[in-house]
């Protein structure tokens, strides 16, 4: 027993094999953030891929599809979002609720109507389920086409068409509203 406590005692003292700095050549800096390295899975391919991942959150998936999928659908969000924030200041209501500040219209309306829409929601989450989280097809197109704009195009065509960038103006400027409504209490839409 004292052998192998003596043993372990010398064993703790050898110096250990030496390890080579790693190379810097196969470290790719981001685009969005110069002084980290880009994510593995964010090579610049993709529409809107900047390298952005400070969090290392794309490592713990398997593919990117998912957030592809979640980010069209956060645009196309943004996008009813803008709209429906301006025509709530704009268009008369019909005497169901007179609130034209979107902020205080969601309370005015109770219980009831937020209710319906978060369940239709969660309708549209359902129905989307297994594309979203299959990763098949073509992230964004649910082949809804009524106008025939696809009709012709190629996959890279549509999955252009379907772009990630998209969503970005209306988020910008669905948060300035918001934004301008809660810090200066005006409209932001001139009646």
């Amino acid at each position: 027993m004292m052998v192998l406590a003596a043993l372990a005692c010398a064993l703790a003292f050898v110096p250990s094999s030496p390890r080579s700095a790693p190379s810097t050549a196969l470290f790719v800096k981001s685009k969005a953030l110069p002084f980290l390295e880009a994510p593995k899975k964010l090579d610049g391919t993709a529409i809107g891929d900047y390298g952005f991942d400070p969090l290392g959150l794309t490592d713990t998936l398997k593919d990117l599809s998912y957030v592809k999928e979640a980010e069209i659908k956060h645009g196309r969000v943004a996008m009813l979002a803008t709209v429906g924030w301006i025509l709530q200041q704009v268009v008369p209501h019909g005497g169901y609720i007179e609130e034209a500040n979107p902020l205080k219209a969601v309370t005015a309306l109770g219980y009831g109507p937020n209710l319906q829409i978060l369940f239709a929601i969660g309708c549209i989450e359902l129905a989307t389920w297994d594309k979203t989280f299959s990763g098949k097809g073509t992230p964004g197109d649910f082949s809804f086409d009524p106008m025939n704009q696809l009709k012709g195009k190629s996959a890279s065509q549509i999955a252009d068409r379907i772009s990630l960038d998209s969503g970005c103006v209306p988020s910008t400027s669905t948060n300035g509203m918001r934004s301008c409504m809660m810090i200066l209490r005006v409209a932001t839409v001139a009646s």
